[in-house]
């Protein structure tokens, strides 16, 4: 599935400390960006950046870099390729949406569409996009709706915690 570009930014060559539960810097080289995961969401890392589920299993965040326009589209479709084919997530690409929200204060772009889990049943997919020292912390998440009201309180607190360094 190929999404429409979204953002030019600048070039920036980042890559992603070792996930640790609690307050987590990256990259590693160069700090750009912490975040606070609580130890109950499980962080852990990946190639590109840094993953966590909720306790329940019903949210999952992925925090990555994006360095160019290329690499944003590149984390927009490894990310719907992992979900459909890992995951057996369908999205409904009819039904994308965009809306405006913050990560640790700062203004973030949001791209979102209704889907289904094969586990979760009715859910929700999306990307959140912060601009973070010259790059783009690039926001994928999926959240089951029934465990919407559950988690979305432990996932702003998460997302209030990401901080430039």
């Amino acid at each position: 599935m190929k999404l429409p570009r979204l953002f030019t930014v600048a070039a920036l060559s980042l890559t992603v400390l070792a996930a640790q539960a609690g307050v987590i810097r990256f990259p590693e080289n160069r700090p750009a960006v912490s975040i606070n995961i609580p130890d109950s969401w499980s962080p852990e890392t990946l190639p590109k950046g840094v993953m966590a589920e909720s306790p329940d299993g019903v949210a999952t965040l992925v925090f990555e870099f994006a360095k160019s326009e290329k690499d944003l589209d590149g984390v927009i479709d490894e990310n719907i390729d992992w979900l459909i084919k890992e995951h057996g997530v369908r999205i409904n690409a009819k039904s994308k949406q965009e809306d405006k929200g913050a990560a640790g204060g700062i203004a973030s772009d949001i791209l979102f569409y209704d889907a289904n889990h094969k586990e979760y049943g009715p859910a929700r997919v999306g990307f959140m996009f912060t601009p973070v020292k010259g790059g783009v912390l690039v926001t994928t998440f999926w959240i089951s709706k029934d465990g919407a009201s559950k988690n979305m309180g432990a996932i702003n607190r998460i997302l209030s915690t990401v901080r430039p360094l």
